[in-house]
């Protein structure tokens, strides 16, 4: 289920549980999209620990009472641990699960790369 965050409600969203995953994109960047599949299977598995919403970048300009991340580049994954930015990686290359998983466990969440499948 995608959940827009926006700017009046992000720093509540990332409160509201105690890990929270927030995904920055635009509709319009095609290099996102093998990271959305790999985000939605991280909500699907995570769902009921952590906060999973989505902020659409051609809007961040509206986010001016939003400190952190500083979001340079698109697509950009940020997470949140009782509601303070833990880390925040930019590219579609990066392991959303194993990363959440980190997240959960208290672990250093590192850039992790996805294993690409292209042939079964």
């Amino acid at each position: 289920m995608r959940v827009l965050v926006d700017s009046d409600q992000y720093y509540e969203f990332v409160r509201e549980k105690r890990f929270a995953v927030i995904y920055f994109d635009a509709r319009w960047n095609g290099t996102g999209i093998p990271l959305r599949p790999r985000f939605a299977d991280a909500q699907s598995r995570f769902a009921e620990r952590v906060n999973f919403g989505e902020v659409d970048c051609d809007h961040w300009d509206s986010f001016t009472n939003v400190d952190e991340p500083r979001i340079v580049t698109v697509p950009t994954v940020a997470y949140y641990r009782d509601g303070a930015l833990e880390k925040a990686y930019a590219g579609a290359s990066q392991d959303v699960v194993a990363q959440t998983k980190a997240l959960i466990a208290g672990e250093n969440i590192e850039y992790i790369t996805a294993r690409f499948r292209f042939f079964k």
